[in-house]
């Protein structure tokens, strides 16, 4: 008989990627997955702990399947082992751990389940997940790591005590990965680590190189590039001029600056000016017209006054970038940040509330002027929409909602006739 797994993810690409390996592995060794809790003999959660509230809704679900299901034996994979194992144990002393270093050995930690053994397995080492079992959720889209940890340390992140020093995987690997991916059907490539930007600076590579490898590969698709951290996308950005207009790759960059303060990013410890950045995106986007931009914003950082936030403010409405990610700020264990004195709640909630009423009309306004300059596109279709219909991208990484019938991987000629904050739509010419 074989055994049957449940598993959730929380978080990022990166995790989720993660999930799929250990899902593959899994199914090639005898596991079957299952949707429900209730017919599964082992439960995986593949956690993250970017933010605070992601962190208590992980463990309030310990506690829940702890509770409901205490036959059932429990597997806790991702960040929250690595960092906050003294936060898991005392939630079920029986509970098993895997660390995000230690994936592929996700059989190994069943194996021990099945003997009624506890697994834990933590710690730091160069782990590459490339050219293994894959279970990919959506048919059309490979998730593809090439890297893990990174070379910063700002003050608010906890994801680097996870993850650690960056580790940049083989080139070689990546692209017999891609190659296998698209062989299995997937059109769209997303390249996610937690620092995409600094990739290969540790092996003598760099991410234009390693584009400039992938678009080589002789088939019709396209490449999501993740997030890159603003020290490392200036650090590369005279090569990066040359590669991102490829026709291969997204006009899509995802660079989040946090601040508009100068102040607030050296206590951040972000290593960057507000003037370099902004430099550099200005000429991005005269390079690229239609170069798409998404940033993260963290309001309410301790210390951040008025004044600073109206910086942020600034900002935006400067560069207006597509997509804005705001998070308010929550104090996470073990970094420089929760040490500091924190803004109070209200001016928080205050402040981000403002801030995303301006987002949302850039966000539009940014839509708007898209459609009417850049009417026609060639559009590949990734997904089936939630309420009907099919998600296609354009070449700058928007998505168009389509109402009338098309394949997915598919590319069609499209027409924009609509749109709003968060999508556009269109019609098939």
């Amino acid at each position: 008989m074989k055994t049957k797994i449940y598993m959730e993810t929380f978080g990022c690409s990166f995790n989720q990627a993660s999930s799929e390996i250990m899902q593959g592995i899994l199914l090639d060794n005898k596991c079957d997955l299952v949707t429900s809790i209730i017919h599964s003999d082992f439960i995986i959660i593949n956690t993250c702990i970017v933010k605070t509230n992601t962190e208590a809704r992980i463990l309030n679900r310990i506690k829940e399947y702890t509770e409901k299901f205490p036959e059932k034996g429990l597997l806790i994979t991702g960040c929250m082992p690595e960092v906050l194992s003294d936060k898991l144990l005392p939630l079920n002393p029986k509970i098993s751990m895997l660390g995000p270093h230690f994936t592929t050995e996700i059989l190994n930690a069943i194996q021990s389940m099945i003997k009624g053994e506890q697994f834990i397995q933590i710690g730091k080492r160069k782990e590459q997940k490339l050219c293994l079992p894959r279970n990919i959720q959506q048919p059309t889209i490979a998730k593809v790591q090439i890297a893990q940890g990174c070379l910063n340390n700002c003050a608010y992140c906890i994801t680097k005590h996870a993850m650690g020093s960056l580790h940049s995987y083989s080139s070689r690997k990546i692209v017999e990965e891609i190659k296998l991916d698209l062989n299995k059907g997937c059109k769209e490539i997303w390249l996610t680590a937690q620092d995409t930007g600094c990739y290969g600076s540790d092996s003598k590579s760099s991410l234009p190189e390693l584009l400039k490898t992938i678009v080589q590969i002789p088939s019709e698709f396209r490449i999501r590039i993740g997030m890159m951290n603003p020290r490392s996308f200036l650090d590369i950005q005279e090569n990066m001029t040359e590669i991102l207009p490829h026709l291969k790759i997204y006009n899509f960059l995802h660079i989040p600056i946090q601040s508009g303060n100068g102040e607030i990013l050296k206590k951040m410890n972000r290593q960057y000016s507000i003037s370099e950045i902004q430099d550099v995106l200005i000429k991005f986007r005269e390079i690229i017209s239609d170069l798409s931009l998404s940033m993260d914003v963290i309001v309410g950082f301790p210390s951040e006054t008025n004044d600073q936030f109206e910086d942020t403010i600034s900002l935006i409405e400067q560069i207006k970038p597509d997509i804005v990610n705001i998070s308010k700020f929550g104090a996470r264990p073990k970094t420089l940040a929760a040490k500091m004195k924190p803004v109070p709640t209200k001016i928080v909630k205050s402040r981000s509330t403002r801030l995303s009423i301006i987002c949302n009309e850039i966000s539009k306004s940014q839509n708007l002027n898209y459609m009417n300059n850049f009417p026609i596109q060639r559009v590949l279709i990734v997904s089936i929409g939630k309420k009907g219909g099919v998600i296609g991208r354009t070449s700058n990484y928007k998505p168009v909602i389509l109402e009338e019938k098309c394949d997915l991987g598919k590319f069609y000629d499209v027409k924009l006739v609509e749109a709003s904050k968060n999508h556009l739509k269109g019609l098939l010419i």
